[in-house]
């Protein structure tokens, strides 16, 4: 009898702790979902929060059908999000882009940019415009978008440029090949990086004789006193034109350099902060402007620029763009 009701007793104390068990596993998933879903609707995803990101956001990338759903599932979407960005993006140290071929750059910058696709991607058959970065991971500092890993970069500055040039019925495509990609499936180092571009470059020339200008869009390495510029309360980021100097003849590429240069300042003054010669031992000397008479290669601002500032910079050449093709 004593035996009967210790088994008994044991049945009932296990009974007892797989019911706790069972009830504390339910508590944690109540409580977790409750408060994620509360973080989530009334941090992150807030209206307000979302509309700012779609209405005030001067760079057009996200499009909604003013629902919050749909506002939701395009700033989640993997075509949108980089994939391997963190969520809080230190600003590139000055020293890292100082030597254009060092691997530690590349290295550096993949741990906070990596490559991102156009949502809305147009092609043409006729391209006016051919835009590419030859250093995709270039990236500019985080604001806003830091809340969903989106990591603004020279890559989606080229999606703005050609957004900006369609507004004026200029017809441009972006290049949507992955670079790094390339150069890892090839076995290359980073000091490839122009070998790699050079690459896609030559299959658009091939593939479209309608081109006109192809455009290389880098940021510059300096802190943000040195690449902005305000003017009646606007900001924009600085620019400059770079060229080759390892080839000849380039007089056509740096003549058009300066044209650009000047058209750019007379739209804003001081924008453009003139042309950069390079070539000599520890840089490319080329940058693939031997493969085209009208290749520009043009740093945009620096590491601590926003977006947006690059954006308003980015519409100002769209309109000299448009000026040289007129005057052709």
């Amino acid at each position: 009898m004593k035996k009967f009701k210790s088994k008994k007793k044991k049945k009932y104390i296990f009974i007892k702790i797989v019911l706790f068990l069972v009830f504390s596993y339910i508590s944690f998933l109540f409580s977790f979902k409750f408060l994620s879903t509360k973080f989530l609707k009334e941090k992150i995803y807030s209206k307000e929060y979302v509309s700012k990101l779609v209405n005030d956001s001067t760079s057009n990338l996200i499009k909604t059908n003013n629902k919050m759903d749909d506002a939701l599932t395009f700033l989640t979407s993997p075509s949108f999000l980089l994939s391997n960005s963190l969520n809080n993006i230190s600003v590139v140290n000055e020293s890292y882009l100082k030597n254009e071929e060092d691997e530690k750059t590349y290295n550096e910058l993949k741990k906070k940019s990596s490559y991102v696709e156009e949502i809305n991607s147009s092609e043409t058959n006729s391209p006016i415009i051919y835009i590419y970065n030859t250093h995709q991971l270039e990236n500019y500092q985080a604001n806003y978008t830091t809340a969903y890993s989106i990591t603004p970069n020279v890559l989606m500055a080229s999606y703005l440029l050609k957004e900006k040039l369609y507004d004026l019925g200029i017809e441009a495509i972006v290049e949507d090949g992955d670079i790094q990609n390339y150069l890892k499936t090839n076995n290359l180092k980073y000091s490839a990086s122009y070998k790699a571009s050079r690459y896609f470059l030559d299959q658009k020339l091939n593939n479209y004789k309608t081109l006109k200008y192809i455009i290389d869009l880098h940021r510059d390495s300096l802190k943000k006193d040195r690449t902005t510029l305000s003017i009646d309360n606007k900001n924009y980021a600085k620019t400059l034109l770079l060229i080759g100097t390892d080839f000849s003849p380039n007089d056509i590429n740096l003549n058009l350099a300066n044209k650009v240069c000047s058209y750019l300042n007379e739209s804003v003054n001081n924008i453009c902060k003139g042309i950069l010669k390079k070539g000599g031992k520890g840089v490319n000397g080329i940058y693939n402007q031997d493969a085209f008479n009208g290749a520009m290669l043009i740093e945009i601002g620096g590491p601590e620029n926003t977006i947006d500032e690059v954006s308003n910079t980015i519409e100002v050449y769209a309109k000299v763009i448009k000026r040289l093709l007129e005057e052709q």
